[in-house]
């Protein structure tokens, strides 16, 4: 979890990611962990479909 402007910063550098702003969320995201929660699990079921085409056995 970065600020925004870092976060900005981030997202023109790092490949396979998803921005997303969780606007009036403090660091420890205490008021917003359901949403968190939501965006992570969401990003996370969308990179495993995605990487089960590209998988190896």
């Amino acid at each position: 979890m970065n600020s925004v402007q870092d976060a900005h910063k981030f997202a023109k550098i790092i490949p396979n990611h998803k921005l997303h702003i969780i606007e009036g969320a403090d660091h420890p995201y205490n008021n917003h962990q359901d949403e968190l929660s939501s965006i992570v699990v969401s990003f996370i079921k969308e990179t495993n479909v995605q990487n089960k085409g590209t998988a190896r056995m």
